[in-house]
């Protein structure tokens, strides 16, 4: 099983969500070679969620832009090949729209 949660962004080990794009194919398409502009990539982003297993392991994000009263963009979805197809993705996507109930 895994836990689904908002986090901040700048508070993650860039390190592990990098893991996590490259276990998701994601990493294929974002410039996770530049450890400094991920990393910004992740502080600016006011709506993240995360998964995790139950040994605590990151399996899967959810990184998004919102204005919180509209709008709310989300930009990147990655979870960890072994895990796709078991709901993680649409876990973090309900977190996500719990977290900003009033978005379009």
């Amino acid at each position: 099983m895994w836990k689904c949660e908002r986090v901040i962004g700048a508070d993650l080990d860039v390190e592990e969500v990098i893991g996590v794009y490259r276990a998701s194919t994601l990493a294929e398409r974002r410039p996770v070679a530049d450890v400094e502009r991920f990393a910004r990539m992740l502080a600016g982003a006011n709506l993240v969620v995360v998964a995790r297993a139950d040994d605590g392991g990151l399996i899967g994000i959810a990184r998004s832009i919102t204005d919180g009263a509209y709008s709310t963009y989300l930009g990147d979805l990655a979870v960890d090949v072994v895990y796709q197809g078991k709901g993680v993705g649409r876990d973090l996507i309900r977190v996500t729209r719990e977290a900003a109930p009033r978005r379009s």
